[in-house]
């Protein structure tokens, strides 16, 4: 028999008083298995948000979100103004149909360009506004900045990697915070691949992410004035949820979230790493990865382990080798249990 996932989401909200939280975290790039969306589009909540987003997104970028997902071969998704839009849709769309199914979240955070869809579902903007930014957003970066960089993740310390930066000649930068033990190191494509060869001779492991710009540098400042031009006035408003910022470490108002907020995501590391801690230290918590598929799990995992947060724990939304509507269910009945 198939679980009825409201009222197994209501049974976890009124459990005891000293439950953990539940935080939503929208991963940035890197889940580029998007195909998951194909089988929820039966899903009627998953379905009406991807519509909706289709609709907004085609009205900056001109072509179709849904179009994109169903023609999916595993290339199609690579450009960064493609990529970024259909991710910011899956996303949105995975979040509304949770809470349709009753799943609420204490906390809303995003994670590099996951800030975005994470602003949507935290009520600091729009659906259609956040379209408009991540349209926006990923079509200045694929004009100006493809092809001039990358993203690579290193089992270095943020310590470790702001050492190397600095010793770069301002061709490398520390991109994002990870974990304790785990970054992103942006740049130049000369500057990386030397910082490859260096690590790779010291036995670091490092990975190539499919970012083909410089994110999270001082190399994309040039881009921030064109970025706000292009904006506008970006209509925020109040969050209903509160949200943690990733650039600011820190929860944040809604309307602080305008055109030169997303300048500084676009320019500033992504601290992951703190805010995994901090919203552990101050609450046990369940962070919950609305992802097609996880990529910062194993690096949140990381952290709650160096901070001995035993009572609080990692769950995603979904998984490529789980069929997607069943990953949604397992996630619910989880989330009416203790944490393991």
């Amino acid at each position: 028999m198939t679980r009825n996932p409201v009222n197994t989401a209501r049974a976890a909200r009124s459990s005891v008083l000293d439950s953990p939280e539940v935080a939503f975290l929208f991963s940035g790039g890197g889940p580029q298995w998007i195909g998951m969306g194909h089988a929820l589009l039966a899903e009627p909540a998953f379905r009406a948000t991807l519509d909706e987003c289709d609709r907004a997104v085609r009205a900056v970028a001109g072509w179709s979100v849904t179009e994109k997902l169903r023609a999916d071969d595993g290339s199609t998704l690579v450009s960064t103004d493609v990529l970024q839009p259909v991710l910011f849709s899956v996303q949105t769309a995975l979040a509304r149909t949770l809470r349709e199914w009753g799943v609420r979240s204490d906390i809303v955070l995003g994670a590099s360009i996951g800030e975005a869809a994470a602003a949507v579902d935290a009520g600091a903007l729009s659906l259609t506004e956040g379209a408009r930014l991540i349209a926006t957003w990923s079509g200045l970066v694929a004009e100006r900045a493809a092809g001039h960089g990358t993203l690579i993740v290193c089992d270095l310390s943020p310590e470790e990697a702001g050492r190397l930066s600095a010793g770069s000649a301002g061709r490398v930068f520390l991109a994002s915070h990870l974990s304790p033990v785990q970054v992103c190191l942006s740049g130049t494509n000369d500057g990386i691949a030397e910082v490859e060869r260096e690590l790779s001779e010291r036995g670091v492991r490092t990975q190539r992410t499919p970012v083909d710009y410089a994110g999270h540098s001082t190399l994309l400042a040039g881009l921030g004035p064109e970025l706000i031009r292009r904006l506008g006035t970006l209509r925020t408003r109040r969050t209903a949820v509160p949200y943690w910022s990733t650039v600011t470490n820190g929860f944040a108002d809604g309307h602080a979230l305008d055109a030169a907020y997303w300048v500084r995501n676009m320019c500033e590391p992504t601290l992951l790493t703190e805010a995994t801690a901090r919203l552990a230290a101050r609450h046990p918590v369940r962070i919950v990865e609305i992802s097609p598929h996880p990529v910062a799990s194993y690096s949140l995992e990381q952290t709650l382990a160096e901070h001995g947060a035993t009572r609080s724990e990692i769950l995603a939304t979904s998984h490529r080798d789980v069929p997607p509507r069943q990953g949604l269910e397992d996630l619910v009945a989880r989330l009416s249990g203790p944490v393991r």
